[in-house]
């Protein structure tokens, strides 16, 4: 097993969080995908930066996983002396994710690193992954984004993450609305509609009683004038 010294207090936190998710369902096993629901439920780390990234929903991933995590392929009852143990894929994992820091020149070991480690190994953790559109080569790309960026997205402001995400929402509903040109019109009919109210409503009533005033008098004048013309005749 690594030193478990040179793992960061936000990995050691998720790894302390997978054993507690174990025994809250009784089991006497950790599993990667108890690591991994661990990692996906702390708040505003590197993992979470990258499922924000690839516009994942951390929500509904959670929920796959604490799934495959109460199946009955997952039981398991607690022995007497309450003592868990790591299954061989996941003590593999860890310590693979020492070796995956040494490679990107790391001091310590991250939850990225865990997380990398995480999707060498097949199971439900994978199948979760997957189903949630994520791949060991997208995970890589969003990473190597990050740390380029030259500011880590896990220790941003969670607004300005959530304006980021929201900037890329918009620019995929903008290809939609090209993409669907009657789609384009109806929600231009709408805005327009919508304009239009509001500007009634900021319109001062006084402005409202002189406009209408005008339009009364110049219907009068049209009526006088048209039966006028019918008295001559």
């Amino acid at each position: 097993m690594p030193n478990f010294n040179n793992f960061t207090s936000r990995a050691k936190e998720a790894i302390r969080k997978a054993h507690e998710i174990a025994i809250e369902r009784g089991q006497n096993h950790v599993s990667p995908t108890h690591l991994l629901a661990a990692l996906v439920m702390q708040e505003e780390n590197t993992v979470i930066a990258i499922l924000d990234r690839l516009d994942i929903d951390v929500i509904a991933l959670t929920d796959l996983l604490l799934e495959a995590l109460d199946g009955p392929e997952m039981g398991g009852a607690i022995s007497q002396s309450y003592q868990l143990y790591l299954t061989p894929d996941l003590a593999s994992a860890i310590e693979k994710s020492g070796r995956i820091a040494e490679g990107f020149h790391d001091a310590y070991v991250g939850v990225e690193h865990l997380f990398l480690a995480l999707l060498e190994y097949p199971g439900p953790a994978i199948e979760a992954l997957e189903q949630s559109g994520v791949n060991k080569k997208q995970v890589e790309n969003a990473l190597t984004e990050i740390r380029e960026g030259g500011i880590d997205d896990a220790t941003q402001p969670k607004k300005y993450r959530a304006l980021g995400k929201y900037s890329r929402n918009l620019k995929s509903l903008h290809k939609k609305i090209n993409s669907t040109p009657s789609l384009g019109v109806m929600l231009k009919s709408n805005a327009s509609y919508r304009f239009s109210l509001a500007e009634r409503r900021t319109t001062p009533y006084s402005s409202v009683k002189r406009v209408s005033g005008r339009l009364l008098l110049q219907k009068v004048s049209h009526f006088q004038s048209y039966r006028a013309t019918f008295q001559n005749q």
